[in-house]
């Protein structure tokens, strides 16, 4: 056991470089029950320090920071699945008792699983879900020293740019079927591509079809009904256009249909989803306002094929118009 108990440290996510953080404004040292953490830049703020409290051996523990007079554990949020904090006094067990296990080959780092729930800390973008294993770098947290890493800013092949806070499920393709690191194949991030699937999908099995060894192929991103698959971190390059300069500008989007050939319908709810999606990814990025055919494309521009079908090409206009509207423009 490479930590002390009783002692400060930061939390770095391996895959983002970020750093584990309760959301808000604190300077008054006030925390309330059920408040958001994330993963954010290291700040060298107490919203980032945490300290490891024993809870019976065998590697349990309480991740718990303090702030005025209180003590506030990493907690489960049973509504969302999300990570918040909760007072000691009044937390319980089965939300916040966490083994902490070693992973292999990484110095000081390990996966936090909810003791009772079998459940651990990952990164989906900057946000912090308790979800079932995956043994993916989302799942692991080195325990430094504070002060002692890195910012957790624009590092290799880490985007400055989060991904969507949207997203319902990031379930992670093969790394066969996409290319790490889009800065350093040249790539910057300037257009949206819609996609459908040819298909009624749900986001897990489109993120089935990316993690099938030998498939050649992702998307970023999935939408069906109210829910957003994301499958591809947005710093990288998902292998969705079939042109590898297309690939290599655009955060790329697989829209599941609600209905077959020749149409290839897509429902009003999964619509208005694509809708807020792209209107995130549009202002996160920089892209200002979008334009069908420039910022905003579509597969059969690069490629000898009818996607995304004849309904959904006949939406993008509007798709544009509702993604502005919701940025301002």
């Amino acid at each position: 056991m490479a930590y002390e108990f009783n002692h400060y440290y930061e939390l770095q996510n391996v895959q983002t470089r970020k750093y584990v953080n309760i959301l808000g404004n604190h300077e008054d040292g006030t925390v309330k029950n059920g408040e958001t953490v994330n993963l954010f830049a290291r700040t060298d703020n107490p919203d980032q320090r945490w300290a490891l409290e024993n809870y019976g051996g065998s590697g349990n523990v309480r991740i718990v920071l303090q702030r005025g007079e209180g003590w506030y554990a990493l907690n489960y949020n049973v509504s969302n699945a999300n990570c918040i904090v909760w007072h000691l006094n009044t937390a319980e067990d089965t939300d916040t008792v966490i083994t902490t296990i070693p992973a292999d080959g990484k110095a000081n780092t390990y996966y936090f699983m909810l003791r009772d729930r079998s459940l651990y800390l990952t990164a989906v973008g900057t946000s912090l879900k308790w979800q079932p294993y995956t043994g993916g770098e989302e799942q692991m947290f080195t325990i430094l020293e504070p002060g002692t890493g890195g910012d957790g800013g624009d590092e290799g092949d880490v985007s400055t740019v989060p991904d969507s806070d949207l997203v319902t499920r990031f379930i992670p393709a093969y790394e066969g079927n996409y290319t790490k690191n889009r800065t350093a194949q040249g790539g910057v991030i300037s257009e949206i591509t819609i996609h459908h699937c040819a298909g009624v999908m749900t986001i897990d099995s489109l993120g089935a079809l990316w993690q099938r060894v030998g498939r050649e192929g992702s998307s970023h991103y999935g939408v069906s009904e109210t829910e957003i698959g994301q499958y591809v971190h947005e710093s990288d390059v998902a292998w969705t256009n079939g042109n590898w300069e297309a690939n290599c500008r655009a955060v790329t989007i697989e829209t599941s249909n609600s209905g077959g050939a020749p149409q290839w319908p897509v429902s009003d709810t999964t619509f208005a989803t694509l809708v807020t999606l792209v209107a995130d990814i549009a202002r996160r990025n920089g892209l200002g306002k979008l334009i069908k055919g420039q910022n905003l494309t579509w597969h059969s521009m690069y490629a000898a094929t009818a996607c995304p079908g004849p309904y959904l090409s006949g939406k993008l206009q509007e798709l544009v118009d509702r993604a502005n509207m919701i940025n301002g423009f």
